[in-house]
């Protein structure tokens, strides 16, 4: 399916392919000659720098790769894996839900394209962006709507202040007789 594909594309371009897997795992704590700070040897202080600087950037891989995934998924699947510790877990998930449930996901996103709405105001840029990413991950789904509808389920997203524009836009098709597709 095409989901994976691209967010395990978008994955190892962040170079966290090794996070996905499981392969990169949580830094090992080290073993130091005395619990006591103050008493530690200079080999003990050079070894909690490392494993602080090793933990530090794994950590950081491990949250931008969460945060690249949760971009990438539908509201309701993100509020199944947000509390997810490793990012392994989070993937199962995921893969359960869209390899397991690809009618139901689908639909959900589905309803979401077609309750969202821009408002007047609102970056109509970002609103559209938007709803080409849930076209996407429909279409990873084999599950897109046709043309017409997907036309219609934007226009139908935008603010009451397009709709003179969109009336003048439909009827000069019209009198040209052009009818307004998704192509015009």
């Amino acid at each position: 399916m095409l989901w994976d594909v691209t967010l395990t594309m978008s994955i190892t371009a962040l170079d966290a392919l090794s996070h996905l897997d499981g392969t990169d795992v949580k830094p090992a704590e080290p073993k130091f000659s005395t619990t006591y700070k103050a008493a530690w040897m200079n080999d003990d202080q050079k070894l909690d720098e490392t494993y602080q600087t090793d933990f530090k950037n794994w950590s950081y891989v491990k949250n931008i790769t969460k945060a690249h995934i949760a971009t990438q998924i539908s509201d309701s699947l993100l509020i199944q894996v947000y509390n997810s510790e490793k990012v392994t877990k989070m993937w199962k998930t995921i893969c359960d839900e869209y390899e397991g449930k690809t009618c139901m996901v689908s639909i959900d996103i589905h309803r979401h394209m077609m309750a969202l709405r821009a408002e007047d105001g609102d970056d109509i840029q970002v609103h559209l962006d938007s709803m080409h990413h849930m076209y996407k991950q429909l279409a990873g789904m084999n599950a897109i709507p046709s043309k017409d509808d997907y036309m219609t389920i934007i226009l139908d997203s935008l603010p009451m202040t397009y709709s003179n524009h969109l009336f003048s836009l439909s009827a000069t098709a019209q009198l040209n007789n052009k009818p307004l597709t998704h192509m015009t």
